[in-house]
């Protein structure tokens, strides 16, 4: 199965315990869950926080991967062509994984690709059909 953006139901938000994945990347839960998910694989994409003004295109993510928390800090470039045809460039500024990972860093750098290719411009809540993610990583 390929990544998918979904709202998430309240029977995944306790069976993958998001909010105290939450508690641990940002303090604090919100209002309505979506994620990025893969579910055959277990693993899944949230953004959680954005920069302000002319940082509003660093995004933070959590990638969560067999229990992992993977947090990667990316910058988003879109260039849009209208909402019909979207190529979002993703440079890495940075990632922390636990130390003592099941997942190298190339696995997680890969996985964090695929998983961008799926949440396109912002997961559920912008609906892309045609989209290409391009990595600077």
């Amino acid at each position: 199965m390929a990544f998918m953006n979904e709202w998430v139901s309240e029977e995944d938000i306790k069976k993958y315990n998001l909010p105290g994945v939450w508690m641990k990347v940002k303090g604090r839960t919100p209002l309505q869950y979506a994620w990025t998910i893969d579910r055959d694989r277990s693993v899944f994409l949230i953004d959680y926080a954005s920069g302000r003004e002319e940082f509003s295109n660093h995004i933070d993510f959590v990638l969560c991967w067999d229990g992992e928390i993977h947090k990667a800090r990316l910058i988003s470039d879109p260039d849009h062509g209208g909402l019909e045809n979207v190529i979002t460039t993703w440079y890495l500024i940075g990632i922390d994984s636990p130390s003592d990972s099941h997942h190298n860093r190339d696995e997680v750098m890969s996985m964090l690709k695929e998983a961008l290719r799926g949440y396109k411009l912002s997961g559920v809540v912008t609906p892309i059909q045609n989209h290409t993610a391009v990595f600077d990583f």
